[in-house]
């Protein structure tokens, strides 16, 4: 928000800069002013923080002025079970311009330690903690206990849905993958059997999440929610979660072995590694897979 006032505007300025330079948002919330309205932040801004928080991260947020230019900093940790940060740190740095204030790309993402930052947009931030969700105080997910029995008519209706649109709906995709065993040879060989730096405990419980709010924006915050399984297995960045979705429904060791090799080979971008899978294993052969399933 902004004054129309020109001189106003300017004075506000003047006044945020000289009270909230170089102190942390815990002044800036604790000062009761009414131009502490001029530091709204974007939707990406707090999306981003309510990603941290919900992951369990530790998170700062500093107001500071760097020449003439305010700054406001939100840097993010993973914590250990002692509270201490741990690994990478997710910065996002957003600056008041015009009377808004924007999330700066070249200063927002992924770093460690004293390294440049790594720039990555507000989705591919949010998925980064939400795969790091620090889960020690929490019980076993039910997910992973979730078992979903398919009955013969749902069956044949999500075949006849899948041969007429070359499609099917994520609750119905979620559904088969929940009646599929959890352990799959080709998936626990390569990526081992310790999901303890993940907040899932396997591959099915990680793509069973992703896709149980799939149609809205979710905790990954999606701009673009979608009912369509197609568009998940094209949008989905986890390598490992395309192989073990691909083997659990059936498709054959050695071209799971090539698909993930091919993908290794494309790393480290997550993007790039599951374009290469997807060479390997298209959507068109999931749907033959998927027909062959649901006709067990």
């Amino acid at each position: 928000m902004t004054s129309t006032d020109p001189e106003r505007d300017a004075q506000v300025r003047a006044e945020h800069n000289a009270l909230y330079a170089n102190s942390t948002y815990d002044t800036m919330v604790t000062t009761e002013v009414d131009y502490l309205v001029h530091a709204s932040q974007s939707d990406d801004f707090w999306n981003l923080w309510d990603a941290s928080v919900l992951a369990g991260f530790a998170s700062t947020i500093t107001n500071r002025v760097v020449g003439t230019q305010h700054q406001c900093t939100l840097k993010a940790n993973r914590v250990d079970e002692d509270g201490d940060e741990t690994g990478e740190a997710i910065i996002v740095t957003s600056i008041y311009c015009d009377g808004e204030w924007t999330v700066y790309p070249s200063l927002t993402g992924i770093v460690e330690g004293d390294s440049p930052v790594r720039p990555a947009g507000t989705e591919e931030l949010v998925e980064y903690m939400a795969e790091r969700v620090n889960d020690w105080d929490f019980a076993d997910d039910v997910i992973e206990d979730e078992i979903i029995e398919l009955t013969d008519d749902r069956r044949k209706t999500m075949r006849r849905a899948l041969a007429q649109t070359a499609n099917l709906p994520v609750t119905d995709l979620r559904d088969l993958i929940l009646s599929l065993p959890v352990r799959q040879a080709v998936t626990d060989d390569h990526q081992g059997l310790d999901y303890r730096s993940v907040w899932y405990s396997s591959q099915r419980e990680h793509i069973a999440g992703w896709l149980d709010e799939y149609d809205g924006r979710g905790a990954y915050n999606r701009k673009n929610p979608s009912t369509s399984s197609k568009a998940f297995y094209g949008r989905f960045k986890c390598a490992p979660g395309l192989l073990w979705l691909a083997e659990a429904l059936g498709e054959d060791q050695d071209t799971c072995r090539r698909a993930i090799a091919a993908a290794d080979e494309a790393g480290p971008n997550p993007a790039s590694e599951c374009g290469a899978f997807r060479k390997v294993v298209p959507w068109s052969r999931i749907i033959e897979l998927l027909d062959a399933r649901l006709a067990k």
